[in-house]
């Protein structure tokens, strides 16, 4: 069985990565996990080299750490894709900045998702959404 776990909410600040890195390693235990680190301005997940977190940018950054919006570039999510049809791992578990909130959930749209569990038997998608 295949399960991509998204941690998404457009706000900063409100746990996300803590979140990301709790259900990571609990999980890690039990099952195989390919982590994803989708946070373009303060990439947490990926510092915890347990997790070995593969650190993607959908945008570019200027010289002061800020986003440059016109870079968006969403197929660079293209990777996750691959990871949940074509990898070994049972589960996909990717962490959102507040500024991929958007852009995630156009490349994850329920067109998306809809190909992917024809292509995959027993995928699960599930959000967790911290307010």
């Amino acid at each position: 069985m295949k399960t991509l776990i998204t941690i998404l909410s457009g706000k900063g600040g409100v746990g996300k990565s803590q979140i990301s890195v709790s259900i990571a390693q609990s999980l890690k235990q039990e099952y195989s996990i390919k982590c994803f680190d989708n946070d373009s301005q303060v990439p947490t997940l990926s510092k915890y080299k347990s997790l070995n977190a593969k650190h993607l940018m959908i945008y570019d950054i200027d010289e002061d750490g800020e986003i440059k919006p016109e870079t968006l570039d969403i197929t660079r999510l293209d990777e996750i894709s691959a990871e949940i049809e074509y990898g070994r791992n049972e589960i996909v578990l990717v962490d959102n900045g507040s500024s991929s909130f958007n852009p995630f959930l156009s490349a994850f749209s329920v067109e998306a998702i809809e190909m992917l569990y024809e292509e995959i038997a027993n995928f699960n998608f599930i959000v967790v959404i911290p307010v």
